[in-house]
């Protein structure tokens, strides 16, 4: 700030007074007043935070298989996380997590767009296991950004269901209630399931923690992706369909994974017995079939006993054939670790 006392030449420009400091400062404000006005546009973040269960998955293998046509369209959507099944930027869940930035800055430097696109559904189910100091380094980060958070809604019966079964077939975490054997009931029960089902409060809590201009909620059973496209500010130029990337399984199934998840199995052994599921049903749920790569590329099938199919299995028609499929794969995995065995002697 300048007072100048009306000191202005002919041309509107401020006159030097012969003091070294103050006529910088006059040749700094000249040079300014010289150039054109220009009306910067704040460059738009819009960050897709979830919730889980609501179709994000598909969104996100759309997103980045279609990443060319963004770019055509002035919008980036980053390199996603390289050890997720996603293509999403889980990432940034880590980093809120350590109160390190480093990959989400690299991600939103990767471009110039006029819109970037950050998802993680991630940033919904642990939003209030962040650190402080990192959701302060993540609201300094894009403080010049125009930041929308764009998150889907169910119905909560709907949600509930869905959510209980990707939870208890995910690896044991204790602290996120991860692979457990409670019921539905008991499951909806848990503190932090009712805060993701208090959408109204999730929502305004995700504004304030990523620093969001606007924040937009759509339902699961609206056309909510044309929604997300048009905040993306994207134009398709053909129809966009979503594939499921990642299918809920069927009740009949899921009883089982709650069966294994109550019995005093050490995490491999779950594995294994998770991994049967999937053989046997060949299901499209990601963490099922994620279970048996594990067992298979572990040899972690040498963990089941076909003596306990009574707890895992029910006695009707949908389980025939369950238990050939466990002898055989004990079985091949005896022989495999005896012929090893064999091999190393």
């Amino acid at each position: 700030m300048l007072h100048y006392h009306r000191q202005v030449d002919d041309g509107g420009m401020l006159m030097p007074l012969g003091q070294p400091t103050v006529d910088r400062a006059v040749a700094f404000v000249n040079e300014s007043l010289a150039k054109p006005a220009m009306i910067r546009r704040k460059r738009r973040l819009l960050l897709h935070v979830g919730l889980p269960k609501t179709g994000t998955s598909a969104l996100q293998r759309w997103c980045h298989a279609n990443s060319g046509r963004f770019l055509e369209q002035n919008i980036r959507y980053p390199t996603p996380s390289a050890d997720t099944e996603m293509p999403k930027h889980q990432f940034i869940v880590s980093d809120l997590m350590a109160g390190d930035l480093s990959r989400t800055a690299l991600a939103v430097a990767e471009g110039s767009e006029e819109c970037t696109v950050l998802t993680t559904e991630g940033l919904t189910n642990h939003l209030y296991d962040f650190r402080p100091i990192g959701l302060e380094k993540f609201r300094d980060l894009f403080e010049a950004f125009h930041l929308t958070t764009f998150l889907v809604r169910r119905k909560p019966e709907d949600w509930l269901r869905s959510y209980h079964k990707q939870c208890a077939i995910n690896p044991r975490i204790a602290e996120y209630c991860y692979g457990t054997g409670l019921d539905l009931h008991a499951f909806g029960e848990l503190p932090r399931v009712r805060k993701l089902m208090n959408v109204p409060n999730l929502a305004q809590d995700c504004a304030a923690a990523f620093g969001a201009k606007e924040v937009v909620t759509a339902d699961y059973d609206s056309d909510w992706l044309a929604r997300f496209l048009g905040l993306c500010g994207y134009t398709p130029t053909e129809k966009v369909e979503l594939e499921v990337a990642n299918e809920s399984v069927p009740d009949w199934l899921f009883e089982a994974v709650l069966r294994i998840n109550r019995q005093p199995f050490n995490d491999n052994a779950r594995i294994a017995w998770l991994g049967t599921l999937q053989r046997f049903a060949n299901s499209r749920h990601s963490g099922l079939r994620k279970h048996e790569a594990t067992a298979n590329s572990h040899d972690l099938w040498r963990e089941l006993d076909p003596k306990l199919i009574d707890r895992i299995a029910s006695p009707d028609a949908r389980w025939a054939g369950y238990q050939e499929l466990l002898s055989e794969l004990s079985r091949r995995e005896n022989s495999f670790m005896n012929h090893r065995f064999m091999n190393e002697l």
